[in-house]
């Protein structure tokens, strides 16, 4: 698995803020978002010609995937070419919010849980697409996945992908719904820089999906 946790502890009056949306969900700070679980997502509404915020079920879950694992990465090299994402990719494109996000660097047989940040964007998006599909019972679900690339020189030796991380410029692009062709947004897939990045390892209790607490994102003690 990939980009498998993340955490948004942010107001939501922030993320209003930040991503210039005229109306805001009531949602608390996340210090552990888990697929399957809704988390926010901004996208663009073509009826109001505005942003919006929206609660969404983290992982594509397409009827033909029936007992499969929900999809909650994309690899943003391959994803104009697949006809899974295609159409998605070019027209139901979102920001996922986000604060930080885990990777688990093996270590032998154990595995050391990851905390990575922006060092220059305590609130920053994740590139992402949404779709839309129906359940066998007629319920609409919506889902989203986060895009992933190769890793820069700060994540490279704790995983080997990291998710496509978007500067503003970035966010307002990949929200534009006049762009359709991959070839105009190829440059947002590269990773941050390595000098914009920081790694801290924390503790375990991240590992259980159940625990959405502060402890998720404190760094472990020098010398632990």
């Amino acid at each position: 698995i990939m980009c498998g946790r993340y955490s948004l502890n942010a107001r939501a009056d922030e993320i209003v803020e930040l991503f210039k949306l005229a109306e805001s969900i009531a949602f608390g700070p996340r210090y552990n978002i888990a697929p399957t679980q809704m988390a926010p997502i901004i996208r663009f509404d073509g009826d109001t010609q505005q942003r919006r915020l929206d609660l969404v079920q983290w992982g594509l879950t397409p009827k033909w995937m029936k007992g499969q694992r929900p999809i909650i990465n994309v690899r943003s090299e391959t994803i104009a070419d697949k006809p899974t994402f295609r159409k998605a990719f070019q027209e139901r494109r979102c920001l996922v919010p986000a604060t930080g996000f885990y990777e688990w660097q093996k270590l032998g047989t154990a595995k050391q849980p990851f905390h990575i940040r922006h060092g220059d964007q305590p609130l920053f998006a994740f590139a992402g697409i949404w779709d839309r599909f129906k359940a066998d019972d007629d319920e609409l679900i919506e889902s989203y996945a986060i895009l992933t690339t190769s890793p820069n020189e700060v994540t490279a030796p704790i995983h080997n992908r990291m998710p496509v991380i978007l500067d503003p410029a970035g966010c307002e692009r990949w929200l534009d719904p006049s762009i359709e062709e991959a070839g105009a947004l190829a440059d947002l897939f590269e990773p941050i820089s390595a000098d914009q990045t920081i790694a801290e390892p924390v503790s375990s209790h991240v590992n259980s999906a159940t625990h959405d607490d502060e402890r998720c994102i404190e760094p472990l003690a020098k010398g632990v």
